[in-house]
Protein backbone atom coordinates (compact mmCIF):
# COMPACT_ATOMS: atom_id res chain seq x y z
CA UNK A 1 0.00 0.00 0.00
CA UNK A 2 1.25 3.28 -1.27
CA UNK A 3 1.39 6.28 1.30
CA UNK A 4 0.56 9.70 0.78
CA UNK A 5 2.84 12.46 1.83
CA UNK A 6 0.99 15.19 3.05
CA UNK A 7 2.87 18.60 3.20
CA UNK A 8 1.30 21.72 4.84
CA UNK A 9 2.20 25.49 3.43
CA UNK A 10 2.86 27.91 6.80
CA UNK A 11 2.65 31.78 6.81
CA UNK A 12 2.41 33.22 3.89
CA UNK A 13 4.17 30.45 1.54
CA UNK A 14 0.73 29.81 -0.30
CA UNK A 15 1.02 34.20 -1.85
CA UNK A 16 5.07 32.61 -3.50
CA UNK A 17 4.49 29.01 -4.13
CA UNK A 18 2.79 27.27 -6.61
CA UNK A 19 -0.40 25.61 -5.35
CA UNK A 20 -0.08 22.87 -8.02
CA UNK A 21 1.60 21.48 -10.81
CA UNK A 22 -1.43 22.61 -13.37
CA UNK A 23 -0.91 24.28 -16.52
CA UNK A 24 -3.23 26.94 -16.18
CA UNK A 25 -4.84 28.55 -19.59
CA UNK A 26 -6.19 32.16 -20.23
CA UNK A 27 -7.37 34.09 -22.78
CA UNK A 28 -3.86 35.40 -22.94
CA UNK A 29 -2.78 32.57 -24.45
CA UNK A 30 -5.06 32.05 -27.24
CA UNK A 31 -3.73 31.51 -30.77
CA UNK A 32 -5.36 33.54 -33.72
CA UNK A 33 -7.79 30.30 -34.33
CA UNK A 34 -8.30 30.52 -30.49
CA UNK A 35 -9.91 33.91 -30.97
CA UNK A 36 -11.71 33.20 -34.20
CA UNK A 37 -13.80 30.51 -32.12
CA UNK A 38 -14.31 32.65 -29.43
CA UNK A 39 -15.21 35.50 -31.63
CA UNK A 40 -17.70 33.09 -33.49
CA UNK A 41 -19.42 31.90 -29.99
CA UNK A 42 -19.85 35.49 -28.78
CA UNK A 43 -21.67 36.29 -32.03
CA UNK A 44 -23.48 33.25 -31.82
CA UNK A 45 -24.59 34.42 -28.48
CA UNK A 46 -25.59 38.12 -28.88
CA UNK A 47 -27.45 37.23 -31.90
CA UNK A 48 -29.23 34.04 -31.02
CA UNK A 49 -29.45 33.67 -27.83
CA UNK A 50 -29.66 36.97 -25.96
CA UNK A 51 -31.82 38.60 -28.05
CA UNK A 52 -34.07 35.57 -27.18
CA UNK A 53 -33.13 36.12 -23.53
CA UNK A 54 -36.79 36.84 -22.38
CA UNK A 55 -38.51 33.95 -24.13
CA UNK A 56 -35.89 31.46 -22.66
CA UNK A 57 -36.73 32.72 -19.20
CA UNK A 58 -40.64 32.50 -19.62
CA UNK A 59 -39.80 28.75 -20.78
CA UNK A 60 -41.16 29.59 -24.52
CA UNK A 61 -42.77 26.20 -25.24
CA UNK A 62 -42.16 27.78 -29.24
CA UNK A 63 -38.58 27.81 -28.73
CA UNK A 64 -38.04 24.51 -27.62
CA UNK A 65 -36.55 21.92 -28.89
CA UNK A 66 -33.74 24.61 -29.38
CA UNK A 67 -33.52 25.23 -33.15
CA UNK A 68 -30.14 24.44 -32.99
CA UNK A 69 -29.80 21.50 -30.96
CA UNK A 70 -29.47 18.74 -33.70
CA UNK A 71 -26.32 20.93 -34.93
CA UNK A 72 -25.50 20.65 -31.20
CA UNK A 73 -24.94 16.99 -30.96
CA UNK A 74 -28.02 16.53 -29.30
CA UNK A 75 -30.74 15.45 -31.06
CA UNK A 76 -33.79 14.29 -29.31
CA UNK A 77 -35.28 11.93 -31.37
CA UNK A 78 -34.13 9.06 -34.17
CA UNK A 79 -31.82 10.49 -37.13
CA UNK A 80 -33.23 11.42 -40.30
CA UNK A 81 -31.22 10.73 -43.11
Amino acid sequence: MTKLKTSYKTGGSFLVEPATEAIVFSREDFTEEHRDIWGMVKEFDKERILSQKEAIEKYDKDLFPFPYQGRLGRNLGPSRN
